[in-house]
C-alpha cells in the first residue's frame, strides 16, 4: 500500500508531534508499506538528532521566507544552549534579545494568520503536494495534528477516492485556542469529522467530545502517546543514600506553571528536583537561586539525552492537564524508562493518576496543592532512605508492553489496512484486475 503521510512536524524536529510520527512512521514501513512524507523544512535546525525512518521517502517543503527567518532564529539559539548542555548540565534557560525578538515575530504573525505562523508553510506545500499528486496517486493519507495545517492542505488537494485518515493530537477547537480562532477552529474540526474516513485521537474523552459536538463518526480509534520498547542501555541505580532525585522533563505552561510543585520542593528536605525545558522558565530559575540545593536545571536535552537521563532517576515528575481532553504524552514515555512516576493531578476528574498508580503500579498520584505535594515528597523521601521506594510497584517493561510505540504502531497499522479494504483495495491492486 503506498501512503501519503502530512506532517508539518517531522523529525528532525522533536516536537511531540514530530516524535510521534518518528515512531509510528517505522511500523508502518515494517509493515512493508511504501511511505512518502510530505513535511516542513526548517532552516536553521541541527539537522542530526533526527534521522528520517530509513526507507521513507521525504518530501520537505520550506514556508515562506519570513517565517523561515524567524524559525532559523530560534532553532539556532535552541542549538546553541543544547551544545553546553549534558544530562547533568545545569544552567538556566532564559531567553536572550534575539530570542525575544523571534518570539514577537511570531506572536505577531501569528495573531493575523490562522491557526498560527505555521500558516506559512501551506501554500507552499500545497504547490508541492499538487505536483506529486499529478505523478503519484496514493492509496491512503494520513494528516497529522498539531499544527492544523497538515489536515488543511489535504482539504485543499483531498482527491475522491483515496482514503483519509485524520490524527489528531489534541481537538482543533481546544481550551487553549486564541478567542479570535475559535468559531474558524470549530469549522474546521467539523470538516475533518465530516470527511476523514477515520479519525484517530489520543484519550477517550476526545473520543466523545467529537461526537457531542459532530455527532457519531463511523471510525474513530484511540492510539495514545508511547514509548519506544527497544531495550534501554544499563544505567547506575539510584544511590538509596543520597537525597532523592525527582526529573521532570517538557516544557511549562500559564495553565501548567509548576509552581505548586517548586514550592513543594523547595520545603522538602532530602528532594533535589531537576528540570529539562526547552521553554523559558523564570518561575522556575527563581526558585533555583533561592534554594540552589534544591534545584538542578539541565537546560533543553535532546530527546535521546532526556531518556538517558530519565533512566538514571529516582523519581520521574508529570504534571497533568486541567483539561481530560489533554492526557500529557509523558506519562506514555516515562513508561519506557522503568522508573516510578509520580503524577500531579490539577482535577478530580483527570482519570490518570488513578490509572498509574492502581492498574498499572507505576507509581502514585497527588492533587497540586503544596500541602499535598509536600506530604507526598516527605513519604517518598522517607521510603527512599529506607530502601522501600519500590516495594508494591511494577516497573517491569513487560506490564506496559501495550503502550509501548511497537503495539501502536501495529493498531494504526490495522486501520490502515481496514480503511483501504472499505475503499476497495489498494491501487495496485484494482489495477491487477
Amino acid at each position: 500500500m503506498q501512503i501519503l503521510l502530512i506532517a508539518h512536524d517531522y523529525p528532525p524536529l522533536e516536537s511531540p508531534q514530530a516524535l510521534r510520527w518518528h515512531y509510528l512512521t517505522r511500523q508502518l514501513l515494517a509493515a512493508g508499506h511504501e511511505l512518502t512524507v510530505l513535511c516542513a523544512a526548517l532552516p536553521g535546525h541541527p539537522g542530526n538528532v533526527r534521522e528520517a525512518a530509513p526507507g521513507a521517502t521525504v518530501i520537505s517543503v520550506a514556508p515562506a521566507s519570513l517565517h523561515s527567518w524567524a524559525v532559523r532564529v530560534g532553532r539556532h539559539l535552541r542549538l546553541v544552549g543544547s551544545r553546553s548542555v549534558g544530562a547533568g548540565a545545569s544552567r538556566p534557560t532564559s531567553r536572550n534579545w534575539r530570542g525575544t525578538v523571534n518570539e514577537w515575530i511570531k506572536r505577531g504573525l501569528g495573531a493575523t494568520v490562522f491557526p498560527d505562523v505555521r500558516y506559512a508553510w501551506l501554500k507552499p506545500a500545497e504547490r508541492a503536494l499538487r505536483a506529486w499528486l499529478q505523478a503519484n496517486r496514493p492509496d491512503l493519507v494520513i494528516t497529522s495534528h498539531e499544527p492544523a495545517v497538515s489536515p488543511m492542505l489535504w482539504l485543499r488537494c483531498r482527491l475522491q477516492g483515496v482514503a483519509w485518515i485524520a490524527d489528531l493530537g489534541d481537538p482543533v477547537l481546544s481550551a487553549y485556542t486564541p478567542g479570535r480562532w475559535k468559531r474558524r477552529s470549530f469549522a474546521l474540526e467539523r470538516d475533518i469529522h465530516a470527511h476523514a474516513d477515520a479519525l484517530v485521537v489520543t484519550n477517550a474523552t476526545t473520543r466523545d467530545l467529537l461526537a457531542r459536538r459532530h455527532g457519531p463518526h463511523a471510525r474513530i480509534e484511540v492510539i495514545p502517546q508511547g514509548f519506544d520498547a527497544t531495550p534501554p542501555p544499563q544505567t547506575p541505580c539510584p544511590d538509596a543514600a543520597g537525597p532523592l532525585t525527582l526529573l521532570y522533563t517538557g516544557r511549562f505552561y500559564p495553565f501548567r506553571d509548576g509552581r505548586s510543585l517548586f514550592e513543594a520542593v523547595a520545603r522538602t528536605p532530602g528532594i533535589v528536583l531537576e528540570v529539562a525545558t526547552n521553554s523559558s522558565a523564570t518561575l522556575l530559575e527563581s526558585f533555583a537561586s533561592r534554594h540552589p540545593g534544591s534545584f538542578r536545571l539541565l537546560g533543553e536535552l535532546s530527546h535521546e539525552q532526556a531518556l538517558l537521563a530519565q533512566r538514571r532517576s529516582d523519581v520521574l515528575v508529570c504534571l497533568g492537564n486541567a483539561d481530560p481532553v489533554q492526557t500529557p504524552g509523558k506519562v506514555y514515555e516515562y513508561l519506557g524508562s522503568q522508573r516510578p512516576i509520580l503524577y500531579i493531578r490539577q482535577g478530580a476528574g483527570d482519570p490518570v493518576g488513578a490509572w498509574l498508580e492502581g492498574e498499572l503500579r507505576r507509581g502514585w498520584q497527588c492533587d497540586s496543592s503544596v500541602p499535598a505535594i509536600s506530604a507526598m515528597l516527605g513519604e517518598l523521601a522517607a521510603r527512599s532512605q529506607s530502601r522501600m521506594l519500590h516495594a508494591g510497584l511494577d516497573l517491569n517493561a513487560d506490564g506496559a508492553a501495550e503502550h509501548s510505540w511497537q503495539s501502536r504502531g501495529k493498531v494504526l497499522t490495522m486501520l490502515c489496512q481496514e480503511i483501504v479494504r472499505a475503499q476497495g483495495g489498494s491501487a495496485k491492486a484494482r489495477s491487477s484486475t
